[in-house]
Order: C-alpha cells, then sequence, then structure tokens
C-alpha cells in the first residue's frame, strides 16, 4: 500500500530533482523515495565504525613512551 505524501522544496531542489529523475531515466518519486532509504542507511551507520582499524599503523609501544610522541620529548 502507498502513501501520498506533499513535499515543499525550493526551485533549486525541484530542479535537482528533474536532473536527477531524467538522468536516472526513473520518476521524481522514485528519486525520493531511494533518496529517503540512502538517508535512513547512513543514519543508522554506527559512527565509530569507521575508527576500526586506523590506528594499525602507529606505535606499538605509544603508551609507554607517550612523551616523546605527543610532545617530542626523549624520556
Amino acid at each position: 500500500m502507498a502513501v501520498k505524501k506533499l513535499v515543499y522544496m525550493s526551485e533549486a531542489q525541484a530542479q535537482l530533482l528533474r536532473t536527477l529523475a531524467r538522468q536516472a531515466n526513473t520518476s521524481e518519486a522514485e528519486v525520493m523515495r531511494q533518496a529517503l532509504e540512502a538517508f535512513a542507511r547512513h543514519a543508522s551507520e554506527d559512527p565509530f565504525r569507521i575508527l576500526i582499524g586506523m590506528c594499525d599503523a602507529g606505535p606499538t609501544h605509544g603508551a609507554e613512551n607517550h612523551d616523546r610522541y605527543i610532545y617530542g620529548v626523549t624520556p
């Protein structure tokens, strides 16, 4: 079952919607549905997932020599 919604947008947004629909060879409504789905997927992602593995290449003894890495001081 489909639900009808009324959406207000600026003229620039309406033009962008028309352009995207034309490029995708689909309806403006379908572009809006796809955009909503993409937004919902992105909003539900865990923001901390991007941190996983980002420190793999760093020093392995950072806790022992933190002054050296933070301040450039050799103990």
